[in-house]
């Protein structure tokens, strides 16, 4: 089976590819901060632990997202579920990992703990989303 990606999802694939190497400059940082190299910053132990975990969730997520886009087009997913699975494990990734770094950081920890959760909840129905439209691809309702 071939397929092309639509305009919108390779506007989308594209803006995330760009937003890969920010991840990289994020474990640039993060190596030079483990090494001593940026004394302006001071990171308790667990803020230096939600720091790479934020830095580890945004390119997993980011991946997610990349793997996504290249799937959804080949659901019967209606157009509103299509944009669902679109900009959700992208918008996870920038609520997950932002509020992680917002924890890190001790800056408004009551939001940035509703972001990781919220993140979660988006990054869990827009792959599940998308299970669901690849499996009823595949299996057809008797009515189509």
């Amino acid at each position: 089976m071939t397929y092309t990606l639509t305009k919108p999802t390779r506007l989308i694939l594209a803006l995330t590819l760009i937003s890969l190497p920010s991840v990289e400059f994020g474990g640039w940082f993060l190596i030079n901060y483990a090494l001593g190299l940026v004394p302006e910053v001071s990171l308790s132990a667990t803020g230096h632990d939600l720091a790479r975990g934020g830095h580890g969730h945004a390119g997993l997520f980011l991946v997610l997202a990349c793997i996504s886009l290249l799937l959804v087009d080949a659901t019967r997913l209606p157009d509103g579920w299509k944009w669902f699975v679109r900009l959700g494990p992208g918008s996870a990734a920038l609520l997950s990992s932002g509020g992680m770094f917002a924890l890190a950081f001790e800056v408004a920890p009551a939001a940035a703990r509703l972001a990781v959760m919220a993140g979660a909840l988006v990054l869990a129905g827009s792959l599940i989303t998308l299970a669901v439209g690849l499996w009823r691809s595949t299996h057809p309702s008797p009515s189509s």
